[in-house]
């Protein structure tokens, strides 16, 4: 066989193995460069619609209610996007989904079980039921809170899983751009010394499972941005990078986006639904 015979050969499998692993569903597809995987190189929802908070990042102080924190806020910011405005049209109550939604303070509460209770019941307003445990550390009784509290509840009419047990970076960037996404990662003690630049499990040890809420990603990095519930003086004024291949902190691997209904949003967001 001569030479410019043998490589015409060669170079047409390597274009049959590239456009193969183009096409495929797996990690490798995931890899490709953002023009080719149809995303682009980063994204943010601060930066594509101004999303300021006050304050921007609440802290949950003294409970282990990063559950109710990091659902609340990916609600309120799905509210934000829906209402076109750069502020949530109302700020949910942390409490009464600590307090009603079976979960406290010494072990949280389940990921799952705070989105079943989502769905099935919702949440009212924060006046409704103000934020106590992150002061005290203590769970405070349901009926604490306000007495109309049913007439008061905002819930969402679809939480989509994104993912359930595994790391789908197409999948979470696809959801992301529709809205913020709930999500966990495994948490440890190198975390809570986080500052700046991207994080990565190096040493420390485990603390059990965290909830934060990705806003966008930077592809040069390998990373998602995130939301986290420690307050503004932690990390990146309350946000942080985390690398998205991080086998031991393990972000993404579950994930819900939420959906509401054109008419509902646009009674919260005109006021039609009165939280008082």
């Amino acid at each position: 066989m001569n030479t410019p015979y043998k490589h015409r050969i060669l170079e047409s499998l390597l274009l049959i193995t590239i456009a193969f692993v183009a096409m495929s569903g797996n990690t490798a597809a995931n890899t490709l460069s953002p023009e080719v995987a149809g995303f682009r190189q980063r994204f943010d929802w601060r930066d594509d619609h101004n999303l300021v908070f006050d304050p921007p990042v609440s802290h949950q102080g003294a409970c282990g209610s990063c559950v109710a924190f990091a659902s609340l806020a990916t609600l309120e910011m799905q509210l934000a996007l829906d209402c076109n405005t750069s502020q949530p049209p109302v700020y949910l109550s942390r409490q009464f989904m600590i307090s009603c939604g079976g979960g406290n303070c010494r072990e949280g509460v389940l990921l799952t079980k705070a989105v079943d209770f989502l769905k099935r019941v919702g949440v009212p307003d924060y006046d409704c039921f103000p934020y106590e445990s992150g002061e005290t550390g203590k769970e405070v009784a349901c009926n604490h809170a306000c007495s109309d509290a049913s007439k008061r509840i905002v819930r969402p009419a679809q939480i989509e899983t994104v993912t359930d047990g595994f790391v789908d970076i197409k999948a979470i960037k696809s959801a992301l751009l529709k809205g913020p996404v709930l999500s966990s990662l495994i948490l440890y003690e190198d975390l809570e010394k986080y500052k700046t630049g991207v994080y990565r499990h190096k040493r420390g040890k485990k603390l059990g499972n965290h909830a934060i809420t990705l806003i966008g990603w930077d592809d040069e990095d390998k990373a998602w941005i995130a939301r986290n519930s420690w307050g503004e003086r932690w990390g990146d004024h309350g946000y942080f990078k985390i690398a998205w291949d991080d086998e031991k902190a393990l972000p993404g691997r579950y994930s819900w986006r939420f959906k509401f209904r054109a008419a509902d949003a646009q009674k919260i967001c005109s006021g039609q639904t009165k939280f008082h």
